[in-house]
């Protein structure tokens, strides 16, 4: 469990079940661990000082960042935080330990997660790229009808699906698929309702 200032204060969707001792509906995807581009330490470091403060938290530096082989759009009215700035967070557990689940609007793609928790999760679990991992997110936090959507899955499937690591490697494919209105145009992102 975290620990921090009030560690009761954060409860994530796997201790929910735990806690209150009643069946809560979580979605689990698996997702593989995949090298970031290391900006995260930076440009986040407000955010995560501001959702540390706020449930008694000791974030680590840095996220872990995953993608998946599936879109999962998150619900933006479910957020635990925003930043004002289009940045959103939810709770959630990786492999059983509770994290932050950050998303940004319309350049973050369906199947990108970047992930904040107390401990440094690579050194944690032992893991590598390409390692899979289970995140779990309360079902609440999933956009039920954007994820059941037959178009919002057929148009990331055309965007992304053989391409899923390009977010994080390729800056050309990145700098074409996130040009605003392509993104709009497609409904490949993560959209603001």
């Amino acid at each position: 469990m975290m620990s921090g200032k009030n560690p009761g204060s954060f409860i994530s969707a796997t201790h929910k079940i735990h806690l209150l001792g009643t069946p809560m509906k979580t979605e689990t995807i698996t997702a593989h661990i995949i090298a970031g581009r290391g900006l995260a330490k930076e440009r986040r470091a407000g955010d995560i000082k501001k959702i540390s403060e706020k449930y008694g938290l000791s974030l680590t530096d840095g996220s872990l960042n995953l993608i998946s082989k599936s879109p999962l759009w998150l619900d933006t009215q479910t957020a635990i935080y925003t930043n004002g700035e289009g940045h959103f967070y939810w709770h959630g557990d990786l492999n059983g330990t509770p994290v932050i689940v950050n998303r940004w609007v319309w350049s973050c793609p369906a199947h990108v997660f970047e992930i904040f928790a107390e401990d440094h999760l690579r050194s944690k679990f032992d893991l590598s790229d390409g390692d899979p991992v289970e995140l779990e997110l309360s079902a609440e936090c999933i956009d039920q009808s954007r994820n059941r959507s037959l178009l919002n899955r057929f148009i990331w499937t055309l965007a992304w699906r053989g391409r899923e690591r390009f977010i994080y490697q390729d800056g050309i494919y990145r700098g074409f698929i996130f040009l605003r209105y392509i993104h709009k145009l497609l409904g490949t992102g993560f959209q603001q309702r």
